[in-house]
């Protein structure tokens, strides 16, 4: 009978040990923190997540709760309210730095001796969601422009202008204009969105000349003061991509370059590389200053030598469009010296084998 006993026992140990183990592969796989505590606020479980968002090494049972944001929030002093008899669950937002954002769940022992703590880093995605309301607020207002310059315009044409012929044709251009710069907005939106959306993924992909694309690109490029574009690419690299969005996205980036170039040279290259192809965008203007380099991809983000005849969406749709391609987006620039924007395109089987 002893012996009987003494199987079950260990066989209830083996089972608790396992039931153990697989809770802590549960837990592991979550990206928010999971503590469970006692009384004494010491660790009982706690998985790798709950480590890196507490600021500290690792997490084993009988270690002390950390307290890592202690000016902000006191996480042992809320902890410990969560063993008291009224204890509900609760749920607290904590903002340690800027652009640093946590929200740390309490729920409370109860009528067992164990509270659990849930917490949770949402700064990815509160900066999305601030991003996202940027957008849309600057969609309006850059939507709300030409459309209140072409109201203006009717209502001034309404009002007795059509009877004056010079006047008319003032009014009339205004309307071209401003309905242009409307398309042209509505256009570009809709690109973002659809590169943004991953709509495009599913359009139709080909084998696509890039040298010839790249000289098509070059001669619709906007006139300016400097000379036209230079554009060096090996005759024989091909690429299995869409055509109208890689087309797009180095249009964007050549006619930035000699927005910004102040008239210097604009080069449009393209070589292999290690199984990849390097579409490379250079200008000799003045380069990015450097508090603009981290957002310039951003949407509706002109920065310091903004240009107020653009939207400010030309780079977004560059990179949104890069990463829907599969591809990689990189820029060097130095104030003074030029620009670089370098686009690495996967290339197909039959390209690299004549490589």
């Amino acid at each position: 009978m002893i012996e009987r006993m003494r199987v079950r026992l260990r066989s209830s140990i083996e089972h608790l040990d396992s039931e153990r183990a697989r809770l802590e592969r549960l837990l592991g796989r979550l990206d928010q923190g999971v503590v469970a505590i006692d009384s004494d606020l010491r660790v009982e479980v706690a998985n790798t997540a709950a480590a890196r968002v507490l600021n500290v090494n690792s997490l084993a049972e009988g270690d002390e709760l950390p307290d890592p944001w202690p000016p902000h929030f006191p996480l042992r002093h809320f902890a410990a309210q969560l063993f008291a008899a009224d204890a509900s669950v609760t749920v607290e937002r904590v903002s340690p730095s800027e652009g640093e954002n946590y929200t740390v769940t309490g729920v409370p022992a109860g009528r067992f001796e164990t509270a659990l703590l849930v917490i949770t880093d949402v700064s990815e995605l509160e900066r999305r969601e601030h991003a996202q309301r940027e957008f849309v607020a600057n969609a309006a207002h850059e939507l709300r422009t030409p459309v209140t310059a072409i109201t203006s315009a009717i209502e001034v044409l309404q009002g007795g202008a059509k009877e004056s012929r010079e006047e008319r044709d003032r009014f009339l251009d205004i309307v071209e204009r401003q309905a242009a710069r409307l398309g042209r907005l509505s256009h570009s939106l809709l690109t973002l969105a659809r590169a943004e959306a991953g709509d495009v993924e599913t359009a139709p992909h080909e084998t696509v000349e890039l040298c010839a694309l790249l000289r098509g690109v070059a001669a619709e490029l906007p006139s300016d003061d400097g000379p036209p574009p230079e554009v060096d690419c090996p005759e024989d690299i091909l690429v299995h991509t869409h055509r109208d969005l890689i087309e797009q996205v180095v249009f964007n980036l050549a006619a930035n370059a000699v927005k910004y170039s102040s008239g210097g040279a604009v080069r449009i290259s393209a070589h292999r590389l290690d199984g990849t192809v390097a579409i490379d965008v250079s200008d000799t203007g003045p380069g990015i200053p450097l508090e603009d380099r981290t957002r310039i991809f951003d949407r509706f983000y002109r920065g310091s030598m903004r240009d107020e005849t653009g939207f400010g969406l030309g780079l977004a749709i560059v990179r949104q469009a890069v990463r829907v391609l599969g591809g990689t987006l990189t820029i060097a620039s130095e104030e003074g010296a030029g620009t670089t924007v370098r686009i690495l395109l996967p290339l197909p089987p039959v390209a690299q084998a004549t490589t």
